[in-house]
């Protein structure tokens, strides 16, 4: 799976899949992982030919522990479940890191009541954005930088 450059852990339908697509990124370079059954078929389905991914069908935080020391992701994209933010956010925060890499980068999605130290905020989205789960969100960065 992957170059372990860039990390979904919550892959979804893939629409943060198709964002990282459409910024030049590769699927050569993309752990994509996906507990549930149905959506992992949908992201199969989706990308295709030269954006073919195929994702782990597994759970993050068993992932996350079982790959914790032994691998390192420069970038993370994704949109935690909200309802277990904190366990995600430290499940990803574990394989964070610079690697042989320069600078490493991390994005995601939160309720707007996660905080984190190292995190900056980049923008508060209205409860509108998500009207089904009525939760006011926000997009934070993570950054570290190899020394």
């Amino acid at each position: 799976p992957g170059e372990y450059l860039t990390l979904e852990p919550s892959a979804g339908t893939g629409n943060l899949i198709h964002a990282l697509y459409a910024a030049g990124n590769s699927c050569r370079e993309l752990t994509a992982i996906e507990r549930h059954h149905a959506l992992c078929s949908v992201v199969r389905a989706r990308f295709t030919g030269d954006q073919y991914i195929d994702p782990l069908q597994r759970c993050f935080l068993t992932y996350a522990a079982e790959m914790q020391g032994r691998i390192e992701f420069p970038r993370i994209v994704m949109n935690p479940p909200f309802r277990d933010v904190q366990k995600h956010m430290g499940a990803a925060l574990s394989l964070f890191g610079c690697g042989r890499h320069a600078c490493a980068t991390f994005v995601a999605l939160v309720p707007i009541s996660y905080e984190h130290d190292e995190a900056d905020t980049l923008e508060e989205l209205d409860v509108a954005t998500f009207p089904t789960a009525k939760v006011s969100t926000k997009l934070i960065r993570f950054e570290r930088f190899h020394r």
